[in-house]
């Protein structure tokens, strides 16, 4: 038989105790302890900001195949090659004759140089003052000159006249 002494498990050895280490034994059962909530991982079923594991998955796999379909669009769009654009520098031209006193104002934007302002100036002018006699007659209006009346001159006609049988009227 094994005596009693033998068969306690030994204890390890610990340092002596000291002044010290008794006060902070009685600070510490005097002071209450306020309970520190675990912060503990969320459990199988439980959401994450509202949204279940299943939903997270799914948002995973969007994002995935965003952040790979994404580039390879990109290139197939050629925003990848930078190739310079060729302006024309033409002016557009209707290719037909506009009728300087039955146009309406958007018909007479489409001459080069005269935009939705002057277009209805010219529009203005005619219903005050009377229909042009001539193509020439477009120059009393107020920010058509001579250079803007030629450039548009073979487009315009006045009534049944012919563009190159006007006089320039000042």
């Amino acid at each position: 038989m094994i005596p009693a002494e033998e068969a306690a498990p030994e204890r390890p050895l610990s340092p002596p105790r000291t002044d010290a280490d008794a006060a902070m034994e009685s600070q510490s059962a005097a002071a209450p302890q306020k309970a520190v909530p675990q912060k503990t991982a969320p459990e199988a079923g439980e959401s994450w900001l509202g949204i279940n594991h299943s939903d997270q998955l799914t948002i995973g796999l969007v994002m995935l195949a965003l952040i790979v379909l994404l580039p390879i669009r990109w290139y197939q769009t050629g925003a990848v090659e930078r190739s310079s654009i060729q302006i024309s520098r033409e002016t557009p031209t209707p290719g037909y004759q506009i009728d300087l006193n039955s146009a309406t104002w958007p018909e007479l934007t489409q001459l080069d140089g005269i935009g939705p302002s002057l277009a209805q100036r010219i529009v203005e002018d005619r219903e005050r003052d009377g229909p042009f006699r001539s193509v020439g007659e477009l120059t009393r209006v107020k920010g058509l000159g001579p250079k803007l009346l030629e450039r548009n001159r073979r487009w315009l006609r006045a009534g049944s006249q012919d563009p190159g049988s006007a006089n320039t009227h000042r």
